[in-house]
C-alpha cells in the first residue's frame, strides 16, 4: 500500500507543479515548447498579434521579391529586343547608305538600261 500512496503523492505533486506553471505566464522553458504546453499558456496568447504582424510582413516581403524578379526579367527581355532592333537598324542603314551612293545609283541606272547620265557641269549656286 505504501507504493500506491507514493505514486498518488507523486501524481499530486506533478499536478500542483503543472498548475503553478500554467498560472505563471512569464515562465517559458524548452520543455514547454517541446511538449506543446506553450500553445495554451497566456504568454503565447499575448504574442499572437506580433506573430500575425510578422506573418503579414513575410508575405509582403515574398510578394515584393517576386514582383521585383519579374520586373528584372522583363527589363532583360526588353534590353535583348532593343539590342536586336538596334543591330537590325544599323545593318539596314549601312545597306541604304551603300545603295544611295552616287556610283551605286549610276550603276543601277545602267543595269536598268536608262539613258539618264551624270551631269558634266557642277550645279550653279544662286546667292541672294
Amino acid at each position: 500500500m505504501k507504493w500506491i500512496q507514493k505514486i498518488k503523492s507523486d501524481l499530486d505533486n506533478k499536478i500542483e507543479q503543472e498548475a503553478k506553471e500554467a498560472q505563471d505566464p512569464e515562465r517559458v522553458d524548452f520543455r514547454s515548447i517541446l511538449n506543446g504546453k506553450i500553445l495554451i499558456s497566456n504568454a503565447f496568447f499575448k504574442l499572437i498579434p506580433m506573430l500575425l504582424f510578422l506573418i503579414v510582413i513575410a508575405i509582403f516581403y515574398i510578394n515584393n521579391r517576386f514582383r521585383y524578379e519579374s520586373y528584372v526579367r522583363r527589363q532583360n527581355e526588353i534590353k535583348e529586343i532593343r539590342n536586336d532592333l538596334q543591330t537590325t537598324h544599323l545593318v539596314k542603314m549601312s545597306k541604304l547608305m551603300e545603295i544611295s551612293t552616287r556610283s551605286s545609283v549610276i550603276e543601277r541606272l545602267k543595269e536598268k538600261g536608262s539613258t539618264v547620265c551624270e551631269p558634266q557641269t557642277p550645279p550653279i549656286v544662286i546667292s541672294k
